[in-house]
């Protein structure tokens, strides 16, 4: 009886100390709210498609991202044009003309602070160690042919993140 007792006693600690072993599964994002790797994603995105002095459309197309149209209130196009995915909050805005042309820009959703923290270290594994503010929000880093700069931006309760990839080479 004592056995049995004691062989009940140890499964019971048992299955707890087993299940406490299990990694816990990542807490779901809200639809539309991509993860710190497909933000990532969309970094090396922008910079396939901002390689060169003119941004190439056909690279983001063949990712996946579809193209909208910008128009100012007189109708007129803008220097800029527009792309997003699906299933994806982010935005793309892709700069042909004027001060900022060679730029690619993503604009996304972030959950909260560790969301954003998340891109920071994963874009750091990407493109080594950045430059940071006096402030601590803003990152920068440099490539052979690329600036990359990553910023918070939105509120407390609409978190979001901005990264500009700007083609640089002989500047």
């Amino acid at each position: 009886m004592r056995r049995l007792l004691l062989s009940m006693a140890i499964a019971a600690l048992a299955a707890p100390l087993h299940a406490a072993g299990k990694k816990a599964a990542a807490p779901a994002l809200p639809p539309g709210v991509p993860s710190a790797d497909a933000i990532v994603g969309h970094v090396r995105d922008c910079m396939a498609a901002s390689g060169t002095p003119s941004p190439s459309f056909a690279v983001l197309a063949q990712r996946g991202w579809q193209q909208g149209s910008i128009t100012t209130p007189d109708g007129k196009p803008q220097p800029a044009a527009l792309f997003s995915k699906p299933s994806d909050m982010t935005m793309l805005v892709v700069f042909q003309q004027g001060p900022n042309a060679g730029r690619c820009m993503i604009m996304s959703p972030v959950v909260d602070l560790a969301g954003d923290q998340a891109v920071r270290t994963r874009l750091a594994t990407l493109l080594g160690k950045p430059l940071v503010s006096a402030d601590g929000l803003k990152q920068a880093w440099k490539t052979a042919t690329q600036t990359v700069v990553l910023e918070p931006m939105g509120t407390e309760k609409a978190r979001g993140i901005r990264i500009a990839v700007k083609f640089t080479e002989g500047r």
